[in-house]
């Protein structure tokens, strides 16, 4: 049973056609790149997978249910996913360590067991030393490392990733890119993951999506074929 699927996917801005009748099935626990040049629409099918976007037309299952088509889409909060933005999209007045305890409170009301979530996601990620610092104090690669944190630490059943290791040197991206496979495959997460280099994710088996003039123009290997 897919995890996720698109049914003819279709999503324009000011008249610009961006997805033109987007189709794919991806199972349950795999990781998949969504790969295109700027403007493909990479960043745009995340946004709708994620709930952020509605379609013009065609929906979005998570297996059997629809959660978006044009006459309604269920909420970003209620979908059990996780997403880090290209923009990464940090709250400026919150803390390294505050940034995870929001998250993690829709998740459990116990101080003791939210601290000591934060405390491993910060060990894992290398943010202990900067739990009590505000976003504008961070270079780019900390920020990302917090995004992908708050992300993970509630453990979705979907994690959604757009550029998730910009501004990384290669041997943290590496390391953090390692990390990351092994808890979402611990954890049989679904991860779809929007990228310009796909080179980094060379020695990973994931399903590969390549978005052309709106259109999923490679699937390699081959994808399930969606049902409606």
């Amino acid at each position: 049973m897919p995890k996720i699927a698109a049914d003819n996917l279709t999503k324009s801005y000011g008249g610009a056609p961006i997805l033109n009748a987007v189709s794919f099935a991806l199972p349950d626990g795999q990781w998949s790149l969504i790969q295109g040049q700027s403007g493909a629409g990479k960043t745009t099918l995340i946004r709708l997978i994620a709930g952020l976007e509605r379609p013009d037309a065609g929906s979005i299952r998570f297996d059997t249910k629809v959660v978006s088509s044009p006459k309604g889409l269920i909420p970003p909060e209620q979908r059990g996913i996780g997403m880090v933005f290209q923009t990464i999209a940090l709250w400026p007045h919150m803390t390294v360590e505050q940034h995870l305890d929001f998250v993690l409170r829709a998740r459990t009301r116990n101080r003791k067991e939210r601290r000591r979530t934060i405390h491993k996601w910060l060990e894992y990620l290398h943010l202990a030393d900067r739990r009590k610092t505000l976003p504008h104090e961070l270079s780019g690669g900390e920020k990302q490392r917090v995004a992908l944190a708050r992300a993970m630490c509630v453990r979705p059943a979907i994690l959604l990733l757009d550029e998730p290791f910009t501004g990384m040197d290669s041997s943290l991206r590496t390391e953090l890119l390692d990390l990351v496979y092994t808890l979402t495959s611990a954890s049989r997460s679904t991860v779809l993951c929007a990228t310009h280099h796909p080179e980094q994710f060379a020695e990973l088996p994931t399903v590969a999506l390549a978005i052309e003039a709106g259109k999923i123009a490679i699937a390699s290997p081959p994808l399930p074929e969606c049902s409606t």
